[in-house]
């Protein structure tokens, strides 16, 4: 990536049942110009090389606004370092982190100076279930890039 260039991508599953599905999204800014693709991973159990990938539309819309709203909702400095340690101050010990579902998520952020990787399990669950406050960025993070391909908030 060049000086001004930035990709955010964000994978999550749908595991825990008998067919698996991944998504995957990218967003691209190369010289000065947006990018978004939008993938789906499908595997069944106990099959050999059963991987189907779907290619789908994003949504075509002002992505200069939305990388500003991702500014806007932290996406440069979310922090799933302290993630553990977080939820079982908040009374999800990791035994019992089943409830928030199977969901997770990964983002990943790439500039010409930048590489990061952080990784939740469902945020909206342990923000407005479990009441971790720490949540509410990465809720509103994940939320805004699922918006581009017609998905509701997350899990």
């Amino acid at each position: 990536l060049s000086k001004g260039d930035i990709q955010i991508k964000l994978w999550f599953n749908s595991g825990g049942k008998r067919v698996n599905t991944a998504t995957y999204i990218a967003l691209t800014k190369h010289d000065e110009k947006w990018d978004a693709s939008y993938y789906t991973f499908i595997s069944y159990p106990r099959q050999n090389d059963s991987i189907i990938v779907g290619k789908k539309e994003t949504v075509r819309l002002n992505y200069d606004s939305l990388y500003k709203q991702l500014l806007h909702d932290s996406l440069m400095t979310l922090n799933s370092d302290t993630i553990n340690q977080l939820m079982d101050n908040g009374g999800q010990y990791s035994y019992l982190w089943l409830d928030s579902g199977p969901t997770n998520y990964t983002i990943q952020i790439l500039t010409d100076t930048h590489r990061q990787t952080v990784n939740f399990k469902c945020p909206k669950y342990f923000f407005y279930q479990a009441k971790i406050a720490e949540f509410e960025n990465p809720l509103k993070v994940i939320s805004s890039i699922l918006k581009i391909i017609g998905l509701n908030e997350p899990c």
